[in-house]
């Protein structure tokens, strides 16, 4: 005869490796679900002058979104395999290491940029054909940068402060 002791050690051992089990069971990569972030603004060109926008900053399993953040649409899509490049920068207009897309978004941005007061947290991302300037927000940037590196698996390159 079994003894109670016995059957309770046994139905807990059960119990233990059900829980186990179903754990085993979820995916593995809670992580590669979409983070967003809400304080964000992205520089859009405009036909005479670039103004910032307010936007969702999706980070996707394989891309980076940005999102109308009244309309919820697609504004730009970059996926990470196709990322050359990630700068960050506080200063008072985004800032730029590489001179062929400071060139080219200089020329666009740097008027209305001269306007600005105080410093602010910064990220360019770019591919071959696109770049996306994004204003972060000064208590998510960090968690922003970290993210992105993780998702993406590019470095973000640290600029220095300007003067």
């Amino acid at each position: 005869m079994i003894e109670r002791g016995a059957i309770l050690k046994k139905s807990r051992k059960f119990a233990a490796m059900a829980v186990l089990a179903a754990f085993l069971a979820q995916p593995l990569t809670p992580w590669l679900r979409a983070e967003q972030f809400q304080k964000v603004g992205m520089m859009v060109v405009g036909s005479e002058k670039a103004r910032e926008e307010n936007v969702v900053l999706s980070l996707e399993e394989t891309q980076l979104i940005i999102l109308n953040k009244e309309t919820l649409s697609q504004l730009k899509a970059l996926p990470y395999k196709e990322i050359k490049a990630a700068e960050y920068s506080y200063s008072k207009a985004p800032r730029w290491k590489t001179a062929g897309v400071a060139a080219v978004a200089i020329g666009v941005l740097a008027v209305p940029l001269f306007f600005l007061k105080g410093k602010k947290h910064w990220l360019t991302v770019r591919t071959a054909t696109d770049y996306a300037v994004l204003h972060l927000d000064k208590n998510d940037y960090r968690l922003i940068v970290t993210a992105f590196e993780t998702r993406s698996g590019v470095k973000v390159e640290i600029l220095p402060d300007e003067k």
